[in-house]
């Protein structure tokens, strides 16, 4: 059931500017994770930070490649674009394996990115939207999801990956089986994500953004250290 937890690509929006304090939980392998509890809410909310020797570039090149998603996002099935014509606001919908007897999940949530002018950290959020989509037999649709990357430049060959965001999985889900899930999650799928970074594919980010109008109508809005103003 752990699986029902992931809460995908971390929020950046209402969770990060309340006044709740964040607990640490685990700090291994370059990998710190925190989780905090926000009055009225069920479930933590989960926060996970790792620093990697690749440039912003090629970490937007990763997080944006949604159909790979399965091989290194803890236990995600599925992630696609469903529509939209730019990365910048765009409709996501993705399944993530449930655990007998337990019932896959999916969410469709709206994404949307944007980026400071100044230190060029870039925020890439998803919000759910439930009823974006009839439900799919079979599957328990996620009411709840407010999740998203942050990406911060440390140099232009370093970037601090954060992953951060609350869910709710819909359903009957013990809740201290869901709350120890969230622990794990960011932990592994960051894990995942700096193996799936040292893959040659993302080696020439550049030539990935510009073979996909929506990853290239995106790399034109973002700034990524070393452009010419």
């Amino acid at each position: 059931m752990c699986r029902l937890l992931f809460a995908l690509w971390l929020s950046c929006c209402s969770v990060l500017v309340t006044a709740a304090e964040w607990t640490s939980v685990s700090e291994r392998d370059g990998i710190g994770v925190w989780t905090r509890r926000l009055p009225g809410a069920p479930l933590k909310d989960f926060r996970g930070r790792m620093d990697v020797d690749k440039p912003l570039d090629t970490v937007v090149a990763v997080l944006t490649d949604f159909h790979a998603y399965a091989q290194w996002f803890l236990h995600m099935r599925e992630a696609r674009v469903l529509e939209g014509h730019s990365l910048v606001d765009v409709s996501i919908y993705f399944v993530i394996d449930g655990v007998w007897p337990v019932s896959d999940r999916d969410a469709v949530a709206r994404a949307e990115v944007s980026q400071d002018p100044q230190t060029l950290a870039i925020r890439m959020m998803l919000l759910a939207t439930p009823r974006r989509i009839p439900p799919v037999a079979g599957r328990v649709r996620m009411p709840f999801l407010q999740s998203g990357w942050e990406l911060t430049p440390l140099s232009p060959t370093t970037t601090r990956i954060e992953v951060i965001g609350s869910a709710d999985p819909g359903g009957l889900v013990p809740l201290w089986l869901a709350n120890a899930a969230v622990v794990m999650m960011p932990r592994e799928t960051l894990k995942g994500l700096r193996r799936q970074l040292a893959q040659p594919k993302y080696a020439n980010p550049d030539f990935l953004f510009a073979r996909d109008p929506l990853l290239r109508d995106l790399r034109a809005y973002l700034r990524m250290p070393g452009d010419i103003p």
